[in-house]
């Protein structure tokens, strides 16, 4: 696994909380806000970018080579290339990218998720709390490796 992405991830989302929305890829609006995945995949300095264009709208690599040589612009799935770059398999994606932590995520991280919305005063407030949950379970996953994935409750520390 490669946790010095995940890692990247964990203190770009420590250091900008208002950029982490965990429901969607890409959400627009006053900060365009990313998910795990979504973060792996723009910090990953693998040239993939965010293409808000309406006939792209999601995440590009700008450097696809067509069958002829040709450089353009191609779509990707965020996902598959997120599971690439950290080195993960599909399953483990669909726990770690998942849009219902309070479901996916192991305990004590989907109890977490989902005291936050009773925790949080304002959609702010609850945002920064999941954006620390989200750190916290990735750190355990940098820590565990992907044993994290399969365990079902954590004992914390």
């Amino acid at each position: 696994m490669n946790t010095e992405l995940l890692q990247k991830v964990v203190d770009h989302i420590e250091a900008n909380p208002h950029t982490f929305i965990q429901a969607d890829w890409t959400r627009y609006g006053k900060h365009t806000k990313h998910c795990i995945g979504g973060w792996t995949v723009l910090l990953s300095e693998q040239g993939y970018c965010l293409d808000t264009s309406p006939l792209m709208l999601g995440f590009v690599d700008p450097n696809f080579k067509t069958k002829s040589g040709e450089i353009k612009k191609q779509s990707v799935d965020a996902k598959q290339i997120a599971e690439k770059l950290l080195g993960i398999n599909q399953k483990q994606g669909d726990i770690l990218f998942t849009g219902s932590p309070k479901d996916d995520w192991p305990k004590p991280f989907s109890e977490q998720w989902s005291e936050s919305f009773l925790k949080g005063n304002t959609y702010e407030d609850v945002c920064s709390l999941h954006a620390k949950v989200a750190v916290d379970f990735i750190k355990f996953l940098i820590t565990n490796g992907v044993n994290g994935f399969s365990q079902k409750k954590v004992k914390q520390k």
